[in-house]
This record gives C-alpha cells, sequence and structure tokens, in this order.
C-alpha cells in the first residue's frame, strides 16, 4: 500500500506538476501582458486634426487678442515742460493726421522705443521746452526718464503726451488708454481745481510705459485732451479750453459797432490740418500774454480768445472747422 501511493507520489511530481506549473507562469504572462497594454493607451492621445477654417471645429488655433476696444495696460509719470508755441513740437508728433479737430482737442504725442530714440527727443526739444529743472513738486523730463535705459526698452515703448495749458496752477493725468480698433488713444484730463492760479503760460510731459507686445498691436497712436462738460463748467474762468455756443454769440453780437470784424481776414483758406490757437494767430493785433480756447461740436466751430493779464485789450477770434476766419470781436 505504502509503495502504491509512493508510485503515485513519484508519478504526480514528474508528469503533472510540471504542467500545472507551465500554465501558472503562462497566466501570469497573459496577465502582464494585458497591463503593460492597457497603460499603453492611457498614456497615448489621438492625433488632433489639422484646422481647417471652419468655425466649428474646436481644434481651431489660439487667436491674437483683440484691438477692437478695450484698455491698454500702462503706467504714468508726469514731468514738467514748460510752455511753447515752436512748430518743431507739433511736427514732429506721431498724430499729426488726427490734428483735423473733433470734440476733444488733439495733443502732441511722441513714441520712443530704444535709448537712441529717446536722445533725439532730448536733442530736438532742450532749446524749445524745458527737460531739465521741475517746477513746483513736479520732476524734470530727465528725472522721470533716468532710468529708461536697454533693459528697460527691451520690454516696453514710451509715449509722451505734451500739453500745454495757460496757468502752472493746473495739473493733468492719465484717465486711460484705450484700444480703438487699430488706434491706441491717450485721454489726458486735468485732475485739479485751484481756487487761486497763476497766470504763466506752462506745459506737461504725460509719460505712459506700455509693453511692447501691446503696442505693437496697433497700426495708429493718438492723444486728446479729455473733459467731462459739467466738471469743467465749475472750474475756474483761466482754464484754456472749454465749450461755447457760437449760436448764442451770433444772436448777441452787434454787427454794426467798431468792436467786431466781419471781413478783412487772413484766415480764408480752407486747410485739412491745423491747430485753432497756431490758426488764430494769424488774426491777433492786441498784445496778450493768456490763451483761452473754446470748442462748439454743434456748428464745429473754435473760439480763440487772446488777452493780458490785467484783463484789457481782449481780442477773440472765432473759426470753423476747416481753420476759416468767421468773425472777429474785441473786448469781449
Amino acid at each position: 500500500m505504502c509503495n502504491i501511493r509512493r508510485d503515485k507520489r513519484h508519478l504526480y511530481n514528474r508528469k503533472i506538476l510540471p504542467k500545472v506549473r507551465m500554465k501558472r507562469w503562462f497566466c501570469i504572462f497573459i496577465c502582464l501582458m494585458l497591463v503593460l497594454s492597457l497603460a499603453g493607451c492611457a498614456g497615448r492621445s489621438e492625433p488632433e486634426p489639422p484646422w481647417d477654417g471652419d468655425d466649428g471645429q474646436q481644434n481651431k488655433p489660439p487667436e491674437e487678442p483683440e484691438t477692437g476696444s478695450g484698455e491698454v495696460p500702462s503706467s504714468v509719470r508726469i514731468a514738467y515742460a514748460n510752455w511753447s508755441d515752436d512748430p518743431v513740437i507739433t511736427q514732429k508728433c506721431i498724430n499729426g493726421e488726427f490734428f483735423v479737430y473733433s470734440d476733444s482737442p488733439r495733443l502732441p504725442l511722441y513714441r520712443i522705443t530704444s535709448v537712441p530714440e529717446l536722445n533725439e527727443f532730448r536733442n530736438t526739444f532742450e532749446n524749445i521746452l524745458t527737460l531739465h529743472q521741475g517746477y513746483d513738486g513736479i520732476p524734470s523730463f530727465d528725472e522721470q526718464t533716468a532710468g529708461f535705459d536697454q533693459l528697460f526698452f527691451q520690454e516696453s515703448d514710451v509715449f509722451i503726451a505734451y500739453v500745454g495749458t495757460s496757468s502752472g496752477s493746473f495739473r493733468f493725468g492719465l484717465r486711460e488708454i484705450k484700444a480703438e480698433d487699430k488706434t491706441m488713444r491717450m485721454y489726458v484730463v486735468q485732475i485739479n481745481d485751484p481756487q487761486t492760479y497763476d497766470c504763466a503760460m506752462s506745459g506737461w510731459f504725460v509719460i505712459a510705459e506700455v509693453r511692447k507686445a501691446d503696442s505693437a498691436k496697433f497700426d495708429k497712436f493718438d492723444a486728446v485732451r479729455d473733459w467731462d462738460r459739467a466738471a469743467y463748467a465749475s472750474l475756474p474762468g483761466m482754464i484754456e479750453f472749454g465749450t461755447f455756443s457760437y449760436a448764442e454769440v451770433r444772436d448777441r453780437v452787434d454787427y454794426s459797432s467798431h468792436s467786431v470784424q466781419t471781413d478783412g481776414f487772413v484766415n480764408t483758406d480752407e486747410v485739412d490740418n491745423f491747430h485753432p490757437v497756431e490758426r488764430a494767430k494769424a488774426e491777433v493785433t492786441v498784445g496778450y500774454d493768456l490763451i483761452q480756447y473754446f470748442y462748439d461740436p454743434e456748428e464745429d466751430v473754435w473760439k480763440v480768445r487772446f488777452f493780458k493779464s490785467t484783463r484789457t485789450g481782449d481780442e477773440t477770434v472765432y473759426l470753423n472747422g476747416r481753420g476759416v476766419t468767421l468773425l472777429i470781436c474785441y473786448g469781449e
């Protein structure tokens, strides 16, 4: 009996056990292959089909940021510039095409993209405006641009708007820079309302730093003097820009008076680009040290008033939107 059991155990170990072990290893191998194949499928993604131009495709490539509207990020500095009516100020600006006035006065704007261009700007205006000196706590142009080196211009462009004013007491800032289609436009505003003010003609640089990546999106650049009509109505009479009604002027003017001139003007030819103050100066016959100018958007008429700080000897010139003199009044 013991021999029979021994023989059966020997037969199992010699013939059956190897087959069982082989089946076990085969099952382990199959399981391992399944695990590896599943891992490979999980790590592989299907290639995306190329974009075919159909707006309905979810695989459409990313688009460039829109420039139709919105605010352009920037930082701003203000520098003293002094006042000047030198024609170079408008000749060198980059927004001359916008100087066909609408309901907001344009400001000369300059774009600087490198250290050599900054040096060229200094060379152009150092004898026209004040670059090396501040005024009443406002830093100089040199102070505000001292950090604009080669490293700075690798990332940023500088846009400089010049604001000429009838008083050194007024202060200005940047309300915003807006993207308007393919035009980047700076909106400059007066930020104070002085109860007393001097009568010294003055001027300021509004200096905006804009990333090159943002400024590269635009074809044109502009700067305007923005204003809130209700707010400006409460400002002192020395404010240099505001609105008026030419219809009211026509109604109240006594055309038979010697203080009213209706013909014999210098500005009789229409022009496309002009600054109302510079255009009106051709008609001035009185001495003056102050200037105010106003605009009537209803009739597209400019009013430019020349007078002295003593408030005597006034002369007011009215021009239409093409630079033609319509009327001159003395002693208004």
